[in-house]
Parts: C-alpha cells; sequence; structure tokens
C-alpha cells in the first residue's frame, strides 16, 4: 500500500516538502529513511499530524547533520541511543533516529541499544498501531511497512501489544495504552489486557523511576479528554499499585475532567506561572487521604513547594469548601484562600458548587487591588518594624476589602490605632 496520496491531502505544506526534501537527501546519500511513529497511524487514520520522526538504516546522526545544513536548522546529539533532534529555524523539530533494536537487562530497566536495520526497529515499538513505517526516497515515497499488521488494528480500533514480556520490558505502556484507547476511542485487545493488568500486579510499577512515572502522567494530563483516561488506569489497579491507598473514584475523575475548562474560565486573573500539572494532581488524589497524596508527590518526584501545595490543597479542601458555599464578606473569603496556590484555586474552583466557584473569582479579582498602605507608612508613622507590622497590615488589607476604609488616610488611621493597642497588650 502507498499512502502518498493521503500525505498530499493532509499535511500542511511545510511538512510535506520537508518529507519531500529527506527523501531527496535518502537518494543522494543513498539511505534508507523511513517515517515512523504517530505521523504514520494518524495519516493512516485520516488525521492530520505535525511531529516528524523518521528512522534511517546506517548513521542517524550523520543524517541529521546533513539535514541540518540543507535545513539552516541545529542538532541536539543523544550518542546512546543514536538519535538526534533536528531544531529547524521556525522552531519546528524533527527526530532522527538510528534503526536500533533494544534488549533490557532487567524488568522495567532502560534498554541496552544496538543498531540493525529497520525491519528490526519496528519490533521494538509499544503496539502494533505505531509499529508501521512509510519510505522516503523518492522511489518509492509513500510505500509502507507493515510487519505487524498495524493497518487492520487501526481498522478494527485495536491496541495491541507486540510481545508477551512488553509490559514488564518498559512498564510505562501501561499509560500510553490507556491513552491511547481513550484518545482514539479504541479498545485493549483481550491478550494485551491480560498482560496489563498481570503486570501491574506483579508489582512492576515500584521498579520504575519516579521521574519517568512523572513524565507519563504529565502525557495522561495533556491529552484532550484526561478525565476517562484516569478512570481506566482505575480500573486496572494502576493508582493503588502506584501509590498504596491513592483510590481514584468517581469525584476524582470528575474534578480531573473539570480541571482544563476551569484554568480556561480563570485564566485572565491567575498567575503567569501556575502549574496545571499540580491541580490535576489534587484532583487525582481527591478521594484519599493526606498520607496518599503525600505518598504520590514523593513517588512522582515533586519539588518540596509542590508537594507543599498539593497535601496542602487535598487536606484543606472540606474545610475551604464548607467556609465558601455561601455569602461571605471579601476578608472573609481572602483569609481562607490568600495561602493556597492558584493551582489550588483550580482544584476548589472545579471541585466546588456555585458559591465557592463566586467567592473564588471575587478572590481573584480582589487579588488585583493594591493595598491601600503599606510597611512604609507604619514606619513613617513612627513605628520600628516589627512581627506586629504583618498582622496590622493584614487586619487593615481586610478592613479595605469589605470597604471599612477607602482612603489612604481612613487606612492609615486605623493601623495606627491597631499599633498602639497592640503595643501596649504587648
Amino acid at each position: 500500500m502507498n499512502i502518498a496520496p493521503r500525505i498530499n491531502e493532509l499535511l500542511p505544506a511545510e511538512i510535506r516538502d520537508l518529507l519531500f526534501l529527506i527523501g531527496a537527501l535518502a537518494d543522494r546519500e543513498d539511505r534508507e529513511v523511513f517515517l515512523v511513529g504517530g505521523m504514520v497511524r494518524d495519516i493512516i487514520m485520516g488525521r492530520g499530524t505535525v511531529d516528524v520522526d523518521v528512522v534511517v538504516n546506517g548513521d542517524g546522526p550523520s543524517f541529521a547533520a546533513a539535514l541540518a545544513t540543507l535545513t539552516g536548522g541545529s542538532i541536539v546529539l543523544h550518542d546512546r541511543f543514536g538519535t538526534s533532534v533536528l531544531i529547524l529555524p521556525d522552531k519546528r523539530r524533527v527526530d532522527v533516529a538510528t534503526a536500533r533494536t533494544e534488549t533490557y537487562s532487567a524488568a522495567a530497566a532502560l534498554p541496552d541499544v544496538s543498531f540493525t536495520v529497520i525491519d528490526y526497529d519496528l519490533e521494538r515499538r509499544d503496539f502494533s498501531v505505531n509499529a508501521i513505517a512509510v519510505a522516503l526516497a523518492s522511489g518509492e515515497f509513500g510505500e509502507i511497512l507493515d510487519p505487524f499488521y498495524g493497518q487492520a488494528d487501526i481498522a478494527a480500533g485495536v491496541i495491541r501489544v507486540l510481545h508477551d514480556g512488553s509490559f514488564v520490558d518498559d512498564p510505562t505502556r501501561i499509560w500510553r495504552a490507556a491513552r491511547f484507547e481513550q484518545r482514539f476511542h479504541f479498545h485493549i485487545d483481550q491478550t494485551t489486557e491480560k498482560l496489563l493488568r498481570a503486570a501491574v500486579r506483579g508489582d512492576i510499577l515500584n521498579q520504575v523511576s519516579g521521574t519517568r512515572i512523572r513524565n507519563e502522567v504529565k502525557a495522561l494530563f495533556e491529552e484532550r479528554e484526561p478525565s476517562a483516561t484516569v478512570g481506566r488506569l482505575q480500573d486496572f489497579g494502576v493508582w493503588e499499585a502506584l501509590v498504596p491507598g491513592l483510590h481514584v473514584g468517581a469525584e476524582a475523575v470528575r474534578i480531573v475532567g473539570a480541571i482544563a475548562s476551569t484554568g480556561e474560565t480563570l485564566s485572565v486573573w491567575l498567575k503567569p506561572d501556575w502549574r496545571v500539572f499540580n491541580a490535576y494532581l489534587m484532583g487525582l488524589a481527591v478521594d484519599g487521604s493526606a498520607e496518599a497524596a503525600r505518598g504520590l508527590t514523593q513517588r512522582l518526584g515533586l519539588s518540596q513547594h509542590s508537594r507543599r501545595a498539593v497535601i496542602g490543597a487535598v487536606s484543606g479542601r472540606r474545610q475551604v469548601l464548607s467556609d465558601l458555599d455561601k455569602k461571605s464578606k471579601a476578608s472573609t473569603v481572602h483569609r481562607a484562600l490568600a495561602s493556597y496556590s492558584d493551582a489550588a484555586l483550580v482544584f476548589f474552583y472545579a471541585a466546588g458548587k456555585e458559591g465557592v466557584r463566586g467567592n473564588i473569582e471575587r478572590f481573584l479579582v480582589n487579588r488585583q487591588i493594591k493595598s491601600l498602605i503599606s510597611g512604609r507608612d507604619l514606619t513613617r508613622l513612627g513605628y520600628r518594624p516589627s512581627a506586629i507590622f504583618t498582622s496590622v497590615l493584614e487586619d487593615v488589607r481586610a478592613a479595605q476589602l469589605d470597604g471599612v476604609v477607602t482612603t489612604v488616610t481612613e487606612a492609615r488611621s486605623l493601623a495606627q490605632h491597631l499599633m498602639d493597642s497592640r503595643k501596649s497588650n504587648g
């Protein structure tokens, strides 16, 4: 089968031209070069895509270097795996790999690599739908190599591993199987599901590093609709195998599903560096205990700052939702939310009812209002900086939010009264 017509139909002109250029370079250097990966799968499915991955029979890095010369791009080389990333002038990237095989010295270990030809390279792929190659040399441009019947599985909507040890060799394929199943509305075939469940029961996940697990969980949350995949992984027992006590129930699935739209709703008020990943983790851990949330953040190797943010939001959720699900003074809302990260605010909003959401929006709007006075004003009033400053400024801020003080003069007068009374009581 030749899919050149589909390439012409589905891909943007700049991507088509790039593939033709790669094919011409393959002819000039007498190389066999193939398009592989998600682009091939998506083209067969009639979907447009822009991620270009090519495999070279022979020296991949030298081919990538020649391609960089032609395109004016730059190269990032990964020697161990014979792979290169070509960064084009328009910032698009092309992954260029030497055809290779992979063997695993132990379950879940990083692979040992040896270089080979495309036929054996396809054998190391995760699923049949991703084990299809397309020739790029001009004489055979668009010709498909499909030794594992991936086209038939695409037509049938099936996710199927290539061998029985697939999930043991690389347990991160468990996440990818669930993601692809839900993204494409496919189904994991019966044998593959049995192998997956056996790998989970076999405690294989504890042999995978936190970094690799974190990368897969991030990829999950980057899906357009991650909640279904979260629920599917719960069905497989993945979350509790990963972190004892991490039960992901219906409420967690609902909140995860609402996080993305919540972030969009609140985006105008959120800080630019807010962490949507942390918000998703809060949703994931909502049905469990603080200990489960702590275990999740540790297992994924989060920073101390992110750990505190996730654990604090999960622990404080019930109190916050209870306090804010009613009409409250602006200062009360401020005190309830001021210590939480923006990711937590998104989490609370996704978890809460209308009253909670209204109060969170009010908090975010009020957060933009500049305080009438600062510590400098207190020193100008003759006070020496002390620990009392913080509480006094907080109380003046509260009075400002509630409309009790509306001018700098009123704020200074209240601050002076509070300072004098607290100094005398102290």
